[in-house]
């Protein structure tokens, strides 16, 4: 008698999984792992989503054409503002 399939899991579920089975390292995650939580419609852990936020303001900061700007700030689109 064969044995039944059995499905795969989901980008999701495996990345769940292995975040069960493994802490996050030196509060650095695996970015493949949280790729595959995202794209799973999974919520990353909120210590993931601060590192996430403070790598992307780092990688920001280091462009050139990324100016600061003191707050409070008004922001409109299109050319034609009145």
């Amino acid at each position: 008698m064969p044995k039944p399939k059995v499905p795969a899991a989901s980008g999701g579920a495996r990345a769940r999984q292995a975040r069960q089975q493994a802490p996050v390292a030196a509060d650095v995650p695996d970015i493949s792992e949280l790729q595959m939580l995202v794209r799973g419609c999974e919520v990353p852990r909120e210590k993931e989503v601060k590192w996430l936020c403070e790598k992307a303001m780092e990688l920001l900061s280091a462009e050139e054409n990324i100016q600061s700007v003191e707050l409070p700030v008004t922001v409109s689109s299109g050319k034609h503002v009145v």
